[in-house]
């Protein structure tokens, strides 16, 4: 008996720690999709939808045969209860987002040439954005300006991290995980606005450059 109970703990063990590797492996297939994304909202929707396809797989370990079923519940308990409020901290940042009222885009461009006191070719000239282009941020005609539109005028204004996270916040935009972003980040942390520069690691990386300066 005591064999049998030793052989039956050990097919236990390695049912269970199958499925706690497959919903660990679940999490990880999709982060570098998220993490694709620059819009904030988008980041948002994916997250959700993630989060519902790992709880899912979680409990889809229900077919475990049934004398391994306690330990198991206890874990798919302790899921469900991470799920359910990770879904509503998401869902609350979702509706935040979208009904929050205040500056638009253009108002906080608009406020950070008056800090800043640099306004015209000053700002679009030595980051090579287009003067359309800039005036149509002014104005409010563009509604979604691009990431890297956004970093031009981070670079051009010498924004700080939280100033550079709140332009990209009215952009609908946000800084991610991704290798590009981070280097973007790195950038900024260390005060080093040389566009130049930047389109230098960029190339290495083969991304595109941002602006005219290549």
């Amino acid at each position: 008996m005591e064999y049998g109970d030793s052989s039956d703990k050990k097919m236990k063990d390695a049912k269970l720690q199958k499925a706690k590797e497959k919903y660990e492996k679940s999490q990880q297939e999709d982060e570098e999709k998220i993490f694709r994304l620059s819009s904030v909202l988008e980041i948002i929707d994916a997250s959700l939808i993630k989060l519902n396809k790992d709880y899912a797989d979680v409990l889809s370990q229900n077919s475990v045969e049934a004398s391994f079923s306690s330990e198991l519940t206890t874990w798919q308990k302790k899921r469900k209860k991470e799920y359910e409020s990770k879904k509503l901290e998401l869902e609350e940042a979702k509706e935040d987002y979208i009904t929050q009222e205040g500056k638009t885009f253009s108002a906080f461009l608009l406020e950070i040439e008056k800090s800043k006191n640099l306004y015209g070719s000053n700002v679009y000239g030595p980051v090579g954005m287009g003067k359309d282009t800039y005036s149509n941020l002014r104005n409010n005609k563009t509604k979604e300006p691009t990431f890297e539109t956004c970093v031009q005028l981070i670079f051009a204004f010498k924004l700080d991290l939280n100033d550079s996270t709140e332009l990209l916040r009215l952009a609908g935009r946000a800084f991610s995980d991704r290798k590009y972003h981070r280097l973007v980040k790195y950038f900024i942390e260390n005060k080093d606005y040389n566009l130049f520069s930047l389109n230098e690691d960029l190339d290495k990386m083969k991304i595109k450059a941002i602006g005219c300066l290549q």
